[in-house]
């Protein structure tokens, strides 16, 4: 959210100062290359650079947000498994004392021996 308050901040800025400066943005720059001359505005360049630079910062910060989601999603699927293993083994556990000590015996299997 922050990061695209700032490229909005800067896109609105760039916007007045292009609206109350034009003659600035539109002033050009010859520049000779051996093989050609340029016609350059120095402002738009340097405007188009700083927007280029906010536009690979977000794309990095966007990067990290979605490995750290990745990461947040398997931890909840581990944690969702460890629970589902818990209840299953409760489950057994209840089976298993259930199975021992039958419905309707008051007693344990042991105290109904016949040579005592």
């Amino acid at each position: 959210m922050v990061r695209l308050i700032l490229i909005l901040f800067y896109i609105i800025s760039n916007a007045l100062l292009l609206f109350f400066n034009w003659e600035l943005f539109t002033t050009t720059t010859n520049v000779d290359f051996v093989f050609t001359r340029l016609y350059i505005m120095p402002f738009v360049v340097v405007q188009l650079i700083g927007l280029l630079i906010l536009l690979i910062f977000w794309a990095v910060e966007h990067v990290k947000d979605t490995k750290q989601e990745l990461e947040t999603l398997k931890l909840r699927k581990s944690l969702i498994e460890v629970q589902n293993e818990k209840e299953i083994a409760l489950l057994k556990e209840k089976l298993s004392n259930k199975i021992m000590d039958p419905p309707g015996a008051d007693t344990p299997a042991e105290d109904l021996s016949i040579n005592k």
